[in-house]
């Protein structure tokens, strides 16, 4: 039987896209070697962390990026996965972009979990998808980015859904770090509400404002009798400022929710990344607050740095740039806006 709270680890999925960020930018970063995956890997295994997340899935990329957690198929990205684990493995799809007969039946030799990042503006297209992978033998579980921009009538259409194709979990998600105590007592509510008891419900936060743990916290004390899945990184390395982390979130709840994570494997895996680590390629940093302020994509404010702007102007701009443009970011808006305001 599944455990009351589980940890999902997603640092080589969420933490190599952050490091992909930061070699697109231009900034330090490491790399995901096989051996540093395997080593990490098998350190989060002997913790029992309930969900390893190995890393995202694009078939479309004209070359793997294993090197940042990024594969071209299920079959590569499953064989990272530890042996004779007690572990469930995951990896992540976004939207509805692969074709299903890629994407083999579910076997003991794969991921037995599948993230899917809904496209908003394909909607049912993407729940159709993840009702696919649910018939294929997979645990599905429904990843809405930018959770805050559904209205009601998308969010019930999504719940809906879930409970139709039997979901496995159904997250909402701080992609932007912006979400306060007040947004994780609505989405928590009205999931529990509206999802079938069988449903877990997942909660994924950044820390753009200092506030995942919080958040965390919050999402567990405002708990029922459902089962529900928290997301966090070792170390926090994650996109932005990063996200929860690990070897917080499982301290806590060894010590006041009855879990029993192998703290000492936790700390060794924190081991394994400590000394790639690098400064700026997550963490608080003064750009991913203004982001979180802004509720813009985090990549605005680091570009706009890129021109030597002052923290200050950097404010300004993020406060007369259009709120439908924030969330999809774009290098040649950025450059537009500072042209029509006059300061290139």
């Amino acid at each position: 039987m599944d455990k009351r709270v589980q940890i999902l680890d997603c640092t080589l999925r969420d933490g190599g896209t952050g490091l992909q960020d930061a070699f697109a930018r231009g900034q330090r970063y490491f790399e995901l070697s096989p051996q540093l995956t395997s080593n990490f890997t098998n350190h989060l295994s002997r913790a029992n962390i309930d969900i390893i997340e190995l890393g995202t899935i694009n078939p479309t990329q004209q070359e793997p990026q294993e090197r940042f957690g990024t594969y071209k198929r299920l079959e590569d990205i499953s064989k990272h996965r530890t042996q004779q684990s007690h572990s469930h493995f995951a990896a992540l799809y976004h939207g509805s972009n692969t074709p299903l007969s890629a994407i083999p039946d579910w076997d003991n030799d794969l991921c037995d979990i599948i993230r899917v990042v809904l496209d908003k503006n394909k909607l049912k297209e993407s729940l159709d998808f993840c009702a696919a992978l649910v018939q294929k033998g997979y645990r599905v579980c429904i990843q809405p980015m930018l959770t805050m921009l559904y209205s009601d009538t998308e969010v019930t259409f999504m719940l809906e859904a879930a409970n139709a194709m039997s979901a496995y979990a159904v997250y909402f998600v701080d992609t932007f770090g912006y979400m306060r105590e007040a947004d994780i007592i609505r989405f928590r509510d009205i999931y529990d509400r509206s999802l079938n008891p069988s449903i877990k419900i997942g909660f994924h936060g950044h820390n753009h404002l200092n506030l995942a743990f919080a958040n965390a916290l919050q999402f567990l004390q405002r708990t029922t009798t459902r089962n529900v899945i928290i997301d966090a990184c070792i170390l926090g390395l994650g996109q932005g400022a990063g996200n929860l982390q690990t070897e917080l979130l499982a301290y806590e709840l060894n010590q006041n929710w009855g879990c029993q994570y192998d703290y000492e494997a936790i700390l060794d895996a924190c081991e394994v990344l400590q000394p790639y680590f690098v400064e700026n390629v997550c963490g608080y940093s003064i750009i991913n607050l203004l982001s979180a302020i802004h509720k813009a994509s985090y990549k605005y404010a680091a570009e706009l740095r890129k021109y030597n702007l002052s923290f200050a102007h950097i404010h300004r701009i993020l406060t007369q740039m259009p709120p439908e443009v924030k969330n999809t970011f774009s290098p040649v808006r950025v450059q537009l806006f500072l042209k029509e305001l006059g300061k290139r």
